[in-house]
Parts: C-alpha cells; structure tokens; sequence
C-alpha cells in the first residue's frame, strides 16, 4: 500500500510538471514575449469588457466604497452581472487590491496555468476511482489539463474553472457511490460550484445527475434498496449543496430572468423545442467533425486580416478537442465495446451514452437544452471533455493489456483524419496554424502507427514499452494545438503607452477631481472619444457615464435606447457608445451627462462650454440643464409614445413629457402641452452608490423621473415614506411626487438577497446536522 502511495505521489509530481512546462511552451509569448492575454480580435470581451469589470470591482474595494449596484457601468449596472465569486478571479482582484489595478493583467496568464495545473490534478484523482493504471492516468489527466475548452474559452478568464469544478464534483460523487455514503464534501462542491456560476452550475448539475443513473446502473450486484438509498441520498446532497448557495444563487437568478434580455425569446417553449430537433445548417457539421481534430483548422476572424470559416464564430462553435488520440480511441471503442467481457447492460450503457452525447451535438435540441430552454449554445461541450478523458484513460489500459483494436476503424480513422488535417491546413491563413494542422497530422499518424503496433506484439511488456513514444506523440499534439490558439492574436503590449497611457492618464484623473471638488451633484461625466477601449473606460477610470458593454444587458435599458436613440448602439445591441453621440448636447443633457471629456478643441458649437484644460483633455460643460432626477407634469402613454417617436424626435418628446404605461394617448406630438411647472431635484453625490440622498422642489403634483435603470431592487423614500416605483421612459425609475419640498433617498439592495441569506442559513444549518451526523456514524464504526 505504501509503494502504491509513493508511486501515485510520483506520478501526480510528474503530471504537474509535465503541465506545468507545456504550460510555459503554450503561453510563452505572454510569459518571456512582450504580449498580454488580453485581445482585441475574436476575443475582444477580454480587452472590450472583462479586464474593465476587474478593475471596477478593484477600484471599489481600494477605495472602500464597494456596493451591490455600480454607476460607473453604463446607466448603472447590478454587480451580480458580475464575476464576483469565481475563486480564480478574486485572486485576482485579491491582487489587484495589494498591488494596483494597473497590475492585474500581468497575472492573468499564471491565474491561467493555475486552471491547467488544478484541472490535470482534479482529473487524475477522479480516475484514480476507476482502477486505472498510473501510465493511462497520467496521460489522459494531461490531456485533460490542456483541453481544448480549457484554453480556448479560458482566454475569456471565467470560463476556464468551470473545468476544475467538473471532474471535482465527479470524484466526490464516484467516492460517495462506491463508499455508499454521501462524503460531506459533496453538497460543499456543488455549494460551491453554484456560487462560482449559476449558468455553469445549471449545466453541471445536468452531467452529475446523468452520470449518476448512468453508474447506479452499472453497479449490478448492489440490491435495488441500496441503489435507491445512493439516488435518495445524491439527490437530497446535489438540493443540499444548491439550498446552501441560495444567498449567492437567488440574486444572480434574479439579475438573469428578472431584467436581463440574454434569456428573451419570440417563440414559446414547446416551439423551441420542437424546433430544436431540426438538423442544423450543414456548415455547423462540417464545423464539428474538424474541432474534434482541431479547435483551429477553421481560422480565426481578425479584422481587416483574416476571417473565420465555421459555422458561429471561434469561440462559439463547438469546442470539443481533446487530443487526436481521443478520435482515434474513440472510434476504437466504438468499434470493439461489443467485443468486450463487460456485462450486457455495461455495454448497452456505453453505447447510449455515446448516442446521448452524438444527440447533443448533433441536434439544436442539445444547446437549447443546457443553455436554459433558450437559444441554442454550444458551451455545454465542457461536459462531455471529462467523458472523452475517461474513454481515453480506460482505452489506453484495455490496448496495453490485450492489445485488441479494430482494424477497420483504424484505417477509416487514419484516412479521415489525413483528410480533415489536409483541407484544415489548405484553408488556414496563417503560418502558425498551417504548421499546427501539419505537426497534429503527423503526431496522428504516429499515434495511429504504435495503437497498430500495440496490436501487433503480443508481450504486454513490449505494448506497455510503446507507451513512451505514444505519449511524446501526445505532448508535442497538445502543446502545439494550444499554441496555435494564440498565434497571430492582436493582443496587448506590455507597457502598451497607448493603452495603460490613456486607460491611467494623469490627465483625465486631474480633470475628474476637478469635477469631484467643484460639483457636489450626482451627475455624468463622459468621453466625446474613443479611449483604451470602446465603451468601458469608466470603469477603470471612475466615472459615471453612459457607454457600456454588456451581455447581459437590462431589458428595459434595452427597449429605451432601441426605441429612443439607437444611435447610442455601437457594433451591437450590447455595446453603447457615448463619443458616437457626443455632439448631442441635448441626449446627454437628458441623459444626466453634464460634462465632456474631450481632446477636441470645437466641442463649444456643439453646446458645450469649455470649463478647463488639463494637458491633452479639455474638460466641458453640458450648457443644457443636465439632471439625474427631473420632474415632469404631463404624461404620455407607452402605447402613444411608440407610435409618435421616430427616434429623431425621442428626446423632445421626453422633455415634455414623461411616458408611464397608463399616460394620457395623444396622436400627435404637437399636442402635447409644455410643462410650465417649475421644479428641481438635486442628488448628492454618492460616496456608497447604492445609496443616494438628496431633496426634490415641484410647485406641482407630478412625476419624478431618475435616469437610473428600472430594475427590482431599488426603493425610494420621500420624507421617510417608500414610494411605489413605476417604470418611467421606457426603462427608467418613476415615482409621483407632491407638490412642495420633499427629502429624497434612493437606495439599492440585489433582489432576493435577504430571502437567500435567509434560505442559505437554514440549510447550512442543515448541513452542519449532516456533518455531525457523518462523523458520528464514522466514529462509532470505527470504535466497533
């Protein structure tokens, strides 16, 4: 037992260092070079919107001032659209918090060959319940550290843990299974995997509770008591385990079915459904059958250089590559299950398995499904990666030990795959990735040759012998495929002056504590020019604008600026671009944009006043009265705004009058009256931004109208007494105010935050009864 022990110590040190240094050869550019995982082409989020949200979160924390609602996001954004519980990102943000913001994106790529260290290890233990041998786990555990989702969608930073958890809450099930007690680790993972993603953790849950019958039924000497107490118990831990993170789960719940356009749909769900067993465009096949072999031969869209030759985009398309030899064994398996000793049901089981996952990817019904009964999405495939691993691990025992393949699926197997790595390199673009698709054919083929060799000796010596060159031929596959992921990618320059200079320019910050020290008003700041990035400089520089990228964008925000102003849009429905606009003084004054960052020196025709100049960046002033909070007199139906507006005429209609869902119906819009009432809101300034203070004037019974996203979460008090809020202008917050003087305070907390924290405590509660119990049990085991 010992030796065993130091021989499995000796192979996880040996994985880790075999990950650990492909690892340095994958991602060399960023670690030796002068580049940064950060990208502005197929993978724009990273450069265009993730860093940006770190560095809010950051900015927060140092400053003290950390809250559940943000306004330096767009109109205002709530922080559960945010990754704030990813334990690779608070890292992160841990290190942003000691070091400076500035820093965050030099440890990006060691956070990343920390995901390929843990996913390796977390591999390599789960099969470790399987009785594979320690030559089958180490390769297909390093395989499995450097899969093609992990580097692919790891470059967008909160994807990439996601496949640590996976093989995690699979080993601890497996554990529980063969022990026929619950670990209490179990309900802890999926606690945990929960609170990481409620979007990821839905899918999981679905690869958990498969895997779970799937086993339960492999176990054919158990009674079917006892197989009923493991299904009993599994499922209470897997409700255990989601009841716990109900603090974290019920808000960000809230956020993605309460406001968020990203789960909307035209169709009904039987619609959807149906429609999902319609075969996809025969691009998306095609598309398949190559990111088995590769995550690369369809290239990669670069702007004004090369374009993308799949079905989606890079990112989108399915990502399935884990190694050629898992096409290779895999069809072997195929091929030979039915030649096996394993039981009947055994191999019944693992053809349905096979058809189940073929369904998945084949049909739209598949992405539908795992994305929530929405859209169809293909990021689930990180499900199915541990599965290909498995298959790979338990295939390399079966040829050292009988040396038995199918001949046919060989040949077949060797042919498509000279195939698909001949058309993949005559379609690339770039060099890097012609020279990928020629190493991954030739380590192929020299796969291909020692599975054939393997068949061919008879000692089982020799078979195991060939094991050394099959797994040469599998680290230079895997090394090279993950480096072509990166190959020829517009991504950031260390100490970039462009970048880090207009993102940290001492220019705008002077101009920004000018504003601070000089107007105590909560108001709007904004760039008349594109800066580091498109639309998210604010959160980097602290200040509260209008432009935003987000994919998970408030719905009611959405249908405001669609039906208003979708001038605002930039490149699409998520991106709001304020410098598109800028010399619209009257948009941003209605908007609550008082002052204008610009290098521009003819912002004054435009209706601006120069305040001051600070270097390069001239500092303006919205000459329009430019309020967060107006009070209006005169209403106008939902139903009469949308035929009237035109989107040029929008903001003059808004400044007459406020649109509620039960206005008053006009037909025309000269029809509508001024307002003649003279009032004033004023709001301080917040130091906590989900907390807002200040005082309203109105000679009139009216409307107040805050330029603040309508949302659930929000209450407003007017001398003490909460209001009830309507939805004002399509998508902003409304209250009716009395006519005199009144105090105002405005304050956010996340939906169902309470009620979580509440459900959370009772089922922690819970768990803490079930672990008491646990080591009772165990202790009075071990005592008799």
């Amino acid at each position: 037992m010992k030796f065993i022990k130091i021989k499995e110590q000796k192979t996880k040190l040996l994985l880790l260092a075999a990950l650990l240094v492909s690892g340095l050869c994958i991602y060399w550019r960023y670690i030796f070079g002068g580049d940064l995982p950060v990208f502005n082409d197929s993978g724009n989020d990273t450069w265009q919107q993730y860093t940006m949200h770190y560095q809010t979160i950051v900015n927060h924390i140092r400053r003290g001032s950390f809250s559940w609602w943000d306004f330096t996001n767009g109109f205002g954004t709530n922080m559960f659209n945010l990754n704030l519980f990813d334990p690779s990102l608070i890292l992160l943000y841990l290190l942003g918090v000691i070091t400076g913001p500035e820093h965050m994106v030099y440890y990006l790529v060691w956070i990343q060959l920390g995901r390929i260290l843990l996913a390796g290890a977390a591999m390599y233990h789960l099969l470790g319940y399987y009785g594979i041998s320690e030559r089958a786990k180490f390769l297909a555990a390093y395989i499995y550290g450097l899969n093609g989702f992990l580097i692919v969608w790891g470059q967008h930073y909160q994807f990439g843990m996601i496949t640590v958890y996976v093989p995690v809450l699979l080993f601890l099930l497996e554990r529980s299974l063969q022990k026929k007690k619950i670990t209490p680790l179990f309900p802890l993972m999926v606690c945990a995997t929960a609170v990481y993603s409620t979007y990821l953790a839905y899918m999981s849950m679905i690869l958990v509770g498969c895997y779970l019958i799937v086993r339960l039924l492999m176990m054919e000497q158990e009674r079917v008591k006892t197989k009923i107490r493991l299904f009993l118990s599994s499922c209470g831990s897997i409700l255990l385990g989601v009841g716990m993170s109900l603090a974290i789960l019920m808000p960000t719940a809230a956020v993605i079915f309460g406001v968020s356009s990203r789960l909307e749909s035209e169709t009904s769900l039987v619609s959807r459904i149906l429609g999902g067993l319609a075969p996809y465009p025969s691009v998306y096949y095609g598309t398949l059958l190559d990111r088995f072999f590769s995550s690369n031969l369809r290239g990669m869209a670069v702007e004004n250089v090369s374009g993308y030759a799949g079905y989606l985009n890079y990112y989108e398309d399915p990502v399935v590559f884990t190694s050629t030899l898992f096409v290779i064994l895999g069809v072997q398996y195929l091929f030979i299950l039915w030649r096996t000793k394993l039981s009947t049901r055994r191999k019944v089981l693992g053809y349905v398995t096979a058809v189940v996952i073929g369904l998945a990817l084949l049909l739209p019904l598949g992405g539908i499904v795992f994305n929530g009964f929405t859209q169809p999405f293909s990021r689930y495939t990180f499900l199915f990666i541990p599965v290909f691993t498995i298959l790979i691990a338990w295939m390399l025992d079966w040829l050292m030990e009988t040396g038995k393949i199918s001949y046919v699926g060989l040949a077949l197997t060797t042919l498509l795959m000279i195939k698909v790595y001949h058309l993949g390199y005559d379609r690339s673009f770039f060099v890097g990735h012609k020279t990928n698709a020629s190493i991954l054919a030739m380590t192929g083929e020299i796969m291909v040759a020692v599975v054939l060799c393997m068949a061919l000796v008879r000692r089982v010596s020799f078979r195991k012998g060939l094991y050394g060159l099959l797994a040469l031929a599998v680290m230079v596959n895997m090394v090279s495929e993950g480096n072509a992921c990166f190959v020829d990618r517009v991504s950031l320059k260390k100490g970039d002056p462009e970048y880090f200079g207009e993102l940290y320019s001492r220019d705008i910050q002077q101009a920004l504590n000018y504003v601070r020290a000089t107007d105590p008003e909560f108001c709007r700041v904004e760039k008349a020019y594109v800066g580091a990035t498109a639309c998210m400089d604010s959160l980097a520089q602290e200040y509260r604008g209008i432009s935003t990228y987000n994919s998970t964008m408030n719905g009611n925000l959405k249908d405001f600026v669609q039906t208003c102003y979708p001038g605002l849009m930039y490149s699409d429905t998520n991106h709001y671009q304020f410098a598109k606009v800028a010399e619209d003084s009257e948009f941003a004054a209605f908007c609550g944009v008082r002052y204008v960052l610009s290098k521009d020196a003819g912002m004054s025709q435009y209706g601006y006043k120069l305040v001051k100049r600070f270097g390069d960046i001239r500092l303006y002033k919205n000459t329009k009265p430019a309020y967060i909070g107006t009070v209006q007199t005169v209403s106008i139906s939902e139903e009469s705004f949308r035929k009237l507006c035109d989107g040029e005429n929008s903001v003059d209609i808004l400044n007459r009058a406020i649109v509620l869902e039960n206005g008053q119906n006009y037909d025309r819009a000269e029809k509508i009256p001024e307002d003649e009432n003279e009032s004033r809101i004023f709001l301080n300034s917040p130091k906590k931004e989900s907390e807002i203070s200040g005082w309203v004037t109105s000679e009139k019974n009216g409307y107040a109208v805050f330029k603040i996203p309508y949302e659930n979460g929000w209450k407003i008090y007017l001398d003490g007494e909460e209001q009830e809020i309507e939805k004002a202008d399509l998508g902003f917050l409304g209250i009716k105010v009395p006519a005199g003087s009144h105090r105002l305070q405005l304050e956010f907390s996340p939906p169902l935050l309470k009620q979580g924290l509440k459900l959370s405590a009772v089922f922690w509660v819970l768990y803490l009864l079930f672990l008491l119990q646990f080591y009772y049990d165990r202790r009075k085991a071990n005592q008799n």
